[in-house]
C-alpha cells in the first residue's frame, strides 16, 4: 500500500529524476496548521457535505498518470529543478528556524488509558434534560503557536536529510507495543508525503487516524479531537466509524450521553456500506446502550451504582496487511449517484426469512426518508412528541442489507431521535420535545431496557454479556420493577458463576429480596454467597444483609452471632456502627435490655454526627433503663435522642417514651408538656394510637380522667383500624368509670364490643362491661357476661375477674352456693364445662 509513498520521497531526494520534484510537507512553512483549519465541517450522516462520496474512476493502487516527458520540455525541467533547490534551500531554513513546530509537541490533556476507564475525572455541564445534537462546529483559525527550539524538532520529527526511511509497518508495531511517540513520528511522515498526491485521500484519512490515536495516548487530546473530525468526513466508511466510534466514547465519558448515543449510531451508518457485520458494529452498539443506561442513572441521581468495565477502544485495521489494510479502505466506496435525486429503497429476497431492504440516500431529510421507507415497508409512520424542525435533519446512509426494524432503529438514532417498531408502525419520539423530566425518565428508561435486550440477540456469546445483563437489572430496579430485577441478578449468578458480577448480582438480589420482606429467600441468597465466594469485595454488605434477615424470621440468637462477627471483622466503620445496632436491636427484642445497652452504647461511641440512627441508639438505651428501673438516666437518654436530628418516626416515639418517664416520676407537668411537642407533627394512623394510649393514661394518673375522655372522644373516630379502636374504647370506659359515670362507661362498651374480633382485647372489654353492669344493678347481664367468659379459654387475669363478678351477682341474688362455686372457681373448670 504504501510503496507509492517510499518511490515518491526517493524521487524527492534524486538530483538526476526527470520527473519533477516534489516538496514535502515538512518543507512547506505553516501547511501542518493550514491541514487543521481547512477541516471539512461535521457533518452528522458522516461524510463530507453529507453526500455519499463517489470513487473515481481510473483510480487505482498505484496511483495517477506520469507527466509527458521530451526534447520540448528540456528548458522548462531546467527552470524546474531551479525552482527546486531554492525551495529547497527555503524550507531547510524554515525547518532548522522552528516554523513546523505543529509537528512536536508535548502530552498536556488526559491520557488514553482515562478514556477507556471509569470516566473523566470532571465532566461538563450538561442541560438535566437533553442535550443538543452535535452541530456542525465552527472553526477558528487558531492562534500561533511560539516556535521550538531547533534542536527539539530535530528530536522529534524525522529529518528529511538524516536518512530517515518510511516505514508503516515499524509505525504500526511502535503502536501496538505502546511507543506513541516512535509511532506518531512514523505517521506523521507518512501521513505529509501521502497528501502530496491526491489519490491517496483515503490512505492519509487512515494515517491521520492513526495519528489522532498517538495523540490522544499521549494526552494531547485537544490536537486528536480535531483529526477524528477530520476522520469523520473521510470518503472511506471504515474511517468515518472509527472517528465517530471514538469522538462517541469521548462525549460518554465526558457525561455527553445523548451526543454519545448519537456517535455510535453515526458509526453503524457508516458501517451499512459494508458487505459483511464488522465487531466495530458491536461495539457501537455497546456504547449506545452505555450512554443511555448512563443518562437514566442521572435522572435517578444513582452516577456510581454501577462499577463499568473499560471501555473497548475498537480497531479493524489492527494486525491487517498493507493490502489488507487498503482493500478495507475502499470497501463499501460505491457509487451513489443515483440517490442524488431522493432515496433509493429496495426490499431483498431474504432466504433466512423477515424483511431485508438496501436503502440508499445523500442529505435526505429524515421525514422524506422515514415515510418512503414505510410506503416501501407497507407500515404506518408516526410522530411522537416532536417539533416540525426535528423531521427536517438532514441524513445520509447507504445499507447494503438491512431489516425494517434496524433501519428505523439506526437512522432515527443517528439523527438523534428514538424509534419504535410496532405492529401498528414505526413511532418516532424526539426526547427533547418533553417538557417534564418524568416522562423523559420514563421515555429513556424504557429505551435503555430495549438497547440491551437488542444487544442480547445480536452478541450471544459476547464476553461482555455479564456486565450487560447487570446493567439491565439495574435500570429493571431503578424504575421500580423489582421482580424483573430479581430475575435477572440470579441469571446472572447461574450463567456467569464465579465472575465477580455473580457475586454482586446475588448481593443485589438479596437487597432486593428484604425490600419485598422476603427474608427468608434473602437469607438463602445471602448464605449461598457467603458459601461460593468467601471472600466477596462487598463481604460487610454481606455480614449485614444477613443479619437484618435473619433477624427479621425471628432467629434473633444466629442474627446476633452475625453482627458479632461483622463487628469483630472490622472490614469498615460502617460495617461496625450498623453491627453494633443490629445487634442491639436484637438484644431487645430478646428482652436482654443489659446487652441492649451495650451494643447502642457502643454504636454511640462509633458516630461523631447526628442523624435517625443516633437518635435511635439514644432510644435503645433510654428503654434499657427504664427496665433497669433508672428512670432518670432514661431521661437524659430521651432527651439526647430528641437532639440528635431523629426522623418523624423516632422523635414521637421518643416524645412518648419521654413522657411515660417524667410521669413514672411523678412529673406530669413536664409529661404533659413533652405531649405538647406532637402536636405539630402529622402522626399516622400507627402514631395515633400510642399517641392517644399515652396521654389517657397521664391524665389519668393525673386524676382528671374527664380531659382524657374528651380528648378520645374527638380522636377515637379517626383510628380506622378495629383492633386499635376497641383498644381505645375501653381505655375511654376507664375514664368515664374513673368519672363515675357509668352508663357512659356502658354505652361506650356495648357500641364497640360487637365490632371486636374474637381474642384478648375482645375478653377484656367482655368482662370490663360484666364489671359495669353489676355496678349498674344489672345483675343478669353480669352474670350472662362473666359466665360466658369462664365457659372461653381465656387468660387467668380474666378468668379471675370474671369469677369475682359472677360470685358477687349471685351473692346480690342471695344464691349462696353458687357464689361459694363461682369465688372457689369450682362452677367451671378450665374448658368451661361445669364441674
Amino acid at each position: 500500500m504504501f510503496e507509492e509513498l517510499r518511490q515518491a520521497r526517493a524521487h524527492d531526494t534524486s538530483e538526476a529524476s526527470p520527473e519533477p520534484a516534489r516538496v514535502s510537507e515538512e518543507e512547506q512553512p505553516g501547511e501542518t496548521d493550514k491541514l487543521l483549519v481547512t477541516e471539512r465541517p461535521f457533518d452528522p450522516a458522516g461524510s463530507p457535505g453529507g453526500v455519499i462520496p463517489v470513487e473515481a474512476d481510473g483510480i487505482g493502487a498505484s496511483g495517477a498518470g506520469k507527466t509527458a516527458r521530451g526534447p520540448s520540455l528540456t528548458g522548462g525541467l531546467l527552470v524546474l529543478n531551479a525552482l527546486v533547490i531554492v525551495g529547497a534551500a527555503v524550507g531547510l531554513f524554515l525547518l532548522r528556524s522552528g516554523k513546523l513546530e505543529a509537528l512536536s509537541g508535548t502530552p498536556t490533556d488526559t491520557p488514553e488509558q482515562q478514556l477507556v476507564t471509569q470516566g473523566p475525572t470532571q465532566q461538563p455541564p450538561e442541560p438535566p434534560a437533553y442535550e443538543q445534537p452535535p452541530r456542525q462546529p465552527a472553526y477558528e483559525q487558531p492562534a500561533p503557536r511560539p516556535a521550538s527550539p531547533p534542536e527539539r524538532l530535530q528530536r522529534d520529527v524525522p529529518d528529511e536529510f538524516s536518512g530517515t526511511v518510511l516505514s508503516w509497518s515499524k509505525a504500526e508495531k511502535d503502536l501496538s507495543e505502546g511507543r506513541y511517540q516512535a509511532a506518531l513520528d512514523g505517521y506523521k511522515v507518512l501521513l505529509e508525503h501521502s497528501r502530496t498526491r491526491q489519490e491517496n485521500q483515503r490512505i492519509s484519512d487512515f494515517l491521520a487516524l492513526r495519528t489522532a490515536q498517538c495523540l490522544t495516548h499521549l494526552g494531547r487530546s485537544a490536537e486528536a479531537q480535531k483529526m477524528y473530525l477530520q476522520a469523520v468526513s473521510s470518503e472511506s466508511p471504515i474511517v468515518r466509524a472509527v472517528g465517530q466510534y471514538r469522538l462517541g466514547l469521548r462525549d460518554v465519558l465526558r457525561g455527553q450521553f445523548m451526543q454519545g448515543r448519537m456517535r455510535g449510531y453515526l458509526g453503524i451508518v457508516a458501517l451499512g456500506a459494508l458487505d459483511s457485520r464488522v465487531p466495530l458494529e458491536t461495539d457501537c452498539d455497546i456504547l449506545i446502550a452505555r450512554a443511555l443506561t448512563n443518562k437514566v442513572f442521572e435522572y435517578y441521581a444513582e452516577k456510581d451504582i454501577m462499577k463499568w468495565g473499560p471501555l473497548r477502544i475498537a480497531d479493524p485495521f489492527s494486525s491487517l496487511s498493507e493490502s489488507r489494510v487498503r482493500s478495507l479502505l475502499f470497501h463499501g466506496s460505491t457509487s451513489s449517484t443515483e440517490a442524488i435525486l431522493g432515496p433509493q429503497i429496495k426490499e431483498l429476497e431474504s432466504p433466512k426469512g423477515g424483511r431485508r431492504f438496501a436503502v440508499t440516500c445523500a442529505r435526505t431529510s429524515i421525514e422524506e426518508l422515514l415515510v418512503q421507507f414505510a410506503g416501501r415497508a407497507g407500515v404506518d409512520l408516526k410522530w411522537m412528541f416532536s417539533v416540525p424542525t426535528v423531521r427536517t435533519r438532514p441524513i445520509s446512509v447507504r445499507f447494503s442489507d438491512v431489516t425494517d426494524q434496524r433501519f428505523s432503529e439506526v437512522a432515527c438514532g443517528a439523527v438523534g431521535l428514538l424509534s419504535k417498531y410496532t405492529e401498528e408502525g414505526i413511532a418516532v419520539y424526539d426526547p427533547q420535545s418533553y417538557k417534564i423530566m418524568s416522562e423523559q425518565k420514563v421515555l429513556l428508561t424504557r429505551e435503555a431496557v430495549s438497547a440491551w435486550r437488542r444487544l442480547f440477540l445480536r452478541m450471544p456469546d459476547d464476553p461482555r454479556l455479564a456486565e450487560s445483563h447487570f446493567a439491565l437489572a439495574v435500570l429493571h430496579e431503578l424504575a421500580g420493577e423489582l421482580t424483573d430485577a430479581m430475575r435477572e441478578y440470579q441469571l446472572i449468578a447461574q450463567r456467569f458463576e464465579g465472575e465477580d458480577l455473580a457475586a454482586r448480582g446475588l448481593l443485589r438480589s438479596a437487597a432486593l429480596r428484604i425490600r419485598l420482606r422476603d427474608f427468608t429467600g434473602a437469607r438463602m441468597d445471602l448464605l449461598g454467597l457467603l458459601d461460593q465466594y468467601p471472600d466477596c469485595a462487598d463481604s460487610d454488605k454481606v455480614y449485614l444483609y444477613l443479619g437484618q434477615s435473619t433477624m427479621k424470621v425471628g432467629l434473633l440468637s444466629n442474627a446476633v452471632r452475625v453482627f458479632r462477627k461483622l463487628y469483630y471483622l472490622n472490614l469498615s466503620a460502617e460495617s461496625r456502627r450498623e453491627a453494633c445496632m443490629g445487634a442491639a436491636r436484637c438484644f431487645q427484642q430478646m428482652g436482654n435490655f443489659k446487652e441492649t445497652n451495650k451494643w447502642a452504647t457502643r454504636y454511640i461511641g462509633l458516630v461523631s454526627t447526628p442523624g435517625a440512627d443516633l437518635a435511635r441508639a439514644y432510644l435503645l438505651v433510654g428503654k434499657s433503663e427504664v427496665a433497669a428501673g433508672r428512670t432518670a438516666e432514661a431521661i437524659t437518654a430521651y432527651h439526647h435522642a430528641l437532639g440528635s436530628d431523629p426522623d418523624s418516626d423516632t422523635r414521637v416515639e421518643a416524645i412518648l417514651e419521654l413522657a411515660d418517664a417524667q410521669a413514672a416520676e411523678g412529673d406530669f407537668v413536664s409529661a404533659v408538656g413533652a405531649l405538647d411537642r406532637i402536636r405539630g407533627i402529622e402522626l399516622t394512623q400507627e402514631q395515633v394510637y400510642p399517641y392517644l394510649l399515652k396521654v389517657a393514661g397521664i391524665y389519668r394518673q393525673m386524676g382528671v380522667p374527664e380531659k382524657a375522655a374528651g380528648l378520645l372522644r374527638i380522636r377515637l373516630a379517626a383510628v380506622t383500624d378495629p383492633e386499635m379502636q376497641a383498644q381505645l374504647a375501653v381505655q375511654l370506659a376507664h375514664c368515664h368509670i374513673e368519672e363515675n359515670d357509668l352508663e357512659a362507661a356502658m354505652s361506650v362498651l356495648a357500641e364497640f364490643l360487637p365490632k371486636i374480633g374474637p381474642g384478648p382485647t375482645s375478653q377484656a372489654a367482655e368482662c370490663l362491661l360484666a364489671e359495669v353492669s353489676l355496678k349498674l344493678g344489672k345483675i343478669a347481664q353480669a352474670i350472662a357476661l362473666s359466665t360466658e367468659l369462664l365457659k372461653s379459654d381465656c387468660s387467668n387475669q380474666i378468668r379471675i375477674r370474671a369469677q369475682e363478678v359472677l360470685g358477687s351477682a349471685y351473692i346480690a341474688r342471695q344464691d349462696y352456693n353458687r357464689a361459694t362455686l363461682a369465688y372457689s372457681g369450682l362452677m367451671f373448670n378450665k374448658g368451661g364445662q361445669k364441674e
